[in-house]
């Protein structure tokens, strides 16, 4: 049986002020300390807040570390513009994975420091000025203890913050692509490759006495014609929190 490999994006907990090799409490940590600390749970990335990796031949995925500046002329910014500008050859979806997201349903009630912040709105700037690039760009964030799903400007966010933390309801607005009522979504995402299409499915536990889930959202994001083989078929699973 192969091994599935997992790759780690580095949350806002981990600057938070660890004890041991637990964080706890709402204090942060020195950022140099909790560096040190993510990089030892993580030895293979070692030395990087941010990396990218490619899935097959037609899937790429980017992680990013939203503790860190995304604003134009930033290091990360300025690493993630030649990423996108050299994406390989036959690469039809870009996965771009971080913390916090880049659109949500705004809060006005509750949560409200949860809304998508300055930094994160300057990344969607950006991505939304590129999006005739090669390829189609999907933005998988967190931090919102739920889940939401949109498309700006042909690009697609959703927010998929379902792993297991304290669930947050949500106001969804009109934008919002899910509107179902049902609370608390924990769940998981799953991106199946099929030719030109990326289908993409949501797994809410519906019981989680008898672990047994639904599927409670379907979409799929068209990718751009190339040359590229279309026969490959490539599956990923992503659950973040």
């Amino acid at each position: 049986m192969e091994c599935v490999p997992f790759y780690h994006i580095k949350g806002w907990g981990k600057f938070k002020r660890h004890y041991g090799d637990f964080c706890i409490g709402a204090d942060k940590c020195e950022p140099l300390q909790c560096l040190a600390n993510w990089w030892l749970a993580f030895p293979e990335l070692q030395g990087s807040r941010w990396y990218s990796v490619q899935l097959g031949t037609q899937i790429y995925a980017i992680a990013l570390d939203s503790n860190a500046s995304l604003f134009a002329q930033s290091e990360q910014a300025r690493w993630l513009e030649v990423e996108i500008a050299s994406l390989p050859q036959g690469v039809k979806f870009v996965l771009i994975l971080l913390h916090h997201p880049l659109a949500a349903d705004i809060q006005t009630k509750m949560f409200v420091d949860h809304n998508p912040r300055q930094i994160e709105i300057a990344l969607s700037s950006f991505l939304e000025a590129n999006r005739k690039s090669k390829a189609r760009f999907i933005l998988v964030a967190g931090h919102i203890h739920n889940y939401e799903r949109f498309e700006q400007n042909g690009v697609v966010y959703l927010v998929s913050g379902g792993g297991g933390a304290v669930p947050y309801p949500v106001e969804r607005t009109s934008a919002d692509a899910y509107q179902d009522s049902s609370f608390p979504n924990f769940h998981y995402l799953k991106f199946v490759l099929d030719g030109d299409t990326l289908n993409g499915t949501m797994y809410r536990l519906a019981d989680p006495r008898a672990l047994a889930w639904e599927v409670k959202d379907t979409f799929e994001v068209r990718g751009l014609k190339t040359t590229a083989d279309l026969h490959d078929f490539e599956g990923v699973i992503l659950t973040i929190r």
